[in-house]
């Protein structure tokens, strides 16, 4: 499923036509996995693609090379599902220094959306409500040391209404407006 900053600009601007805000250079993946063998599996799979180059310094990021084979663009793996142990982290080896909050991932990968990049080709993309949440669970971890969560979150509050909402929001919805006073 394609989550983070990617997710929001597939829906956001090339399904509704709502401009981007800020630029994003990598495309994040959360991926389903059982465990670390699994993941090394895949990413080794991936990466003996033509095209394709992991990352000897980060773990999750292979680079898509494509045609020109001139510059990288980074795709990030983020694994999750019964990797985690049950405990909304995975711990990444070999240091086990590194961890990361994973919470979400599989109730926000049974609500994704399907969204045609290319004709033929549908891939699962996070929905707003699911990446909202996702950013909310990032921001939490990453504070203010990266602003770039609360930043996507701002622009997916004010923009849902815009990314096919209106009508359910001020229809079906109109009571949760009347209790927020409207803000």
């Amino acid at each position: 499923m394609i989550i983070g900053a990617t997710a929001r600009d597939i829906l956001l601007t090339h399904v509704f036509g709502v401009p981007p805000r800020r630029a994003t250079y990598d495309v994040d993946f959360a991926v389903a996995v059982e465990n670390w063998d699994q993941f090394e599996q895949l990413k080794s799979r991936l990466s003996a693609k033509k095209g394709f180059d992991a990352s000897e310094r980060m773990k999750q990021r292979l680079y898509y090379l494509g045609q020109e084979k001139e510059h990288g663009h980074p795709l990030d793996l983020v694994p999750f599902g019964g990797i985690t142990q049950d405990t909304n982290e995975i711990v990444w080896p070999p240091d086990m220094q590194v961890t990361m909050n994973v919470a979400g991932y599989q109730e926000v990968l049974k609500a994704a959306e399907q969204v045609e990049l290319a004709p033929g080709y549908i891939a699962k993309v996070a929905s707003l409500t699911g990446l909202a949440i996702l950013k909310r669970i990032a921001w939490s971890d990453r504070g203010s040391s990266n602003p770039k969560d609360a930043h996507d979150l701002y622009q997916i509050m004010t923009k849902y209404a815009d990314a096919g909402n209106a009508d359910r929001l001020y229809g079906v919805e109109f009571t949760l407006l009347e209790q927020a006073d409207y803000v």
